[in-house]
């Protein structure tokens, strides 16, 4: 894509709803999206176009999202096994080149989106009425993140996740430091009413490679050392100005070197250095927390091997014998027992069993049977998750 093509979404945005605005914004960037690809794709011959636009761009976030939902799965290997029977039909699209082969790829991508529509507890629309604000600041609590390993977290524990582009992207000419202050100062008194479970608060953002975040001493976050993939929001939102417009200096940047200006950073700050850096004098104090128990940690591990070898053999036809594979089920039988459903799981398995049906079948033949089945095991294993703990903030 020439850099006349790659510009020429530019218009402006007339709309005055949010939701909106993003999706056409996203739209307008994709045309950049397939530039910088491309340009990457000339710097690394021996690497095919279709992994390059993952590992560069979000055109794919969405399907991958959906993807993990409906397979009950986070690992980005698995993906990449999907992404390299879907990486041949745009491989092609690009070989060729064909006028429009840009809207190819994304109508192949879009296909695939569709064969895994999200269940309706996990629709985009619900998915952002989690995101919260204190002051200025926008942020959702997650959990499963895998990444902040090397800080000694793991993918059990529960981080606040704070947005750092909604403290400049304000539509004012200067960021007020005393109003950003604030924000982390009310966050931190939402975290000990609202979330005590927090292990760290997180984010990822290029601007915390930005000059005033630096000089603000990144707020107290600490960069994680690991090589970040460029390809989230969180690096292609630096093409936003703060009046929420097409930063044309940076769209220009991009056009000129083929390489995006500024890099995005993970980040973190464990949540007692946060609470003591920012909880307001009058809540300072002893402070009751809850972390993760250990114990629960292993038993949902356990758990979740024992779902992958149940799933997993089924599929593969290495089921001989029922009765003996549920008993090589210890941890899925404990949890279930708790939850008063091992015995209809046990006959819904073995009528499906006998009947030979499929994995993906018995979701469908047994739907309303299975259907109140996760709401009980939620509930069983959040029971026993927390410890307390208590700290003290001078």
């Amino acid at each position: 894509m020439d850099r006349e093509r790659a510009t020429q979404q530019f218009q402006p945005i007339e709309t005055t709803d949010p939701h909106e605005y993003d999706i056409k914004f996203i739209d307008q960037l994709k045309g950049l999206m397939f530039f910088y690809a491309e340009k990457q794709s000339e710097k690394h011959p021996d690497l095919d176009f279709a992994h390059i636009l993952h590992s560069t761009t979000p055109l794919y976030n969405e399907l991958q999202d959906r993807y993990n939902v409906a397979n009950q799965d986070d690992l980005d290997s698995n993906f990449e096994k999907y992404l390299n029977e879907l990486a041949v039909s745009i491989n092609e699209a690009y070989k060729n080149r064909k006028n429009g082969w840009e809207e190819e790829v994304l109508k192949i991508i879009k296909s695939e989106e569709e064969k895994f529509p999200y269940p309706p507890s996990n629709t985009t629309e619900q998915k952002r009425d989690h995101e919260e604000k204190c002051g200025i600041l926008k942020y959702n609590t997650r959990t499963g993140v895998w990444w902040f390993k090397e800080a000694g977290y793991d993918n059990k524990d529960d981080f606040i996740d704070v947005h750092f582009e909604s403290l400049v992207l304000k539509g004012k000419e200067k960021i007020d430091p005393n109003e950003i202050l604030e924000s982390f100062k009310k966050l931190a008194g939402t975290i000990v009413d609202k979330y005590p479970q927090t292990r760290a608060i997180t984010g990822t953002s290029w601007l915390l490679s930005h000059p005033l975040v630096e000089k603000l001493g990144g707020f107290g976050f600490h960069i994680l050392k690991n090589d970040l993939p460029q390809n989230g929001l969180y690096t292609w939102l630096q093409f936003m100005d703060r009046n929420g417009k097409i930063s044309q200096k940076r769209v220009n940047q991009l056009l000129e070197t083929g390489e995006i200006p500024v890099q995005a950073k993970t980040a973190y700050i464990p949540v007692e250095e946060f609470l003591q850096t920012y909880l307001p004098q009058e809540r300072r104090g002893e402070i009751t927390l809850k972390e993760v128990d250990q114990e629960w940690k292993n038993t949902t591990e356990q758990l979740t091997k024992e779902d992958h070898k149940l799933r997993d053999d089924w599929k593969d036809g290495k089921i001989t014998n029922l009765k003996k594979f549920l008993s090589e089920l210890p941890t899925i039988q404990k949890i279930f027992e708790k939850a008063g459903i091992w015995n209809d799981f046990v006959n819904i398995l073995t009528a499906a069993y006998e009947a030979k049906l499929k994995w993906e079948e018995i979701r469908n033949n047994y739907h309303e049977q299975l259907a109140s089945m996760p709401k009980k095991i939620e509930d069983i294993l959040e029971s026993d998750k927390y410890l307390i703990k208590k700290i003290i903030i001078n």
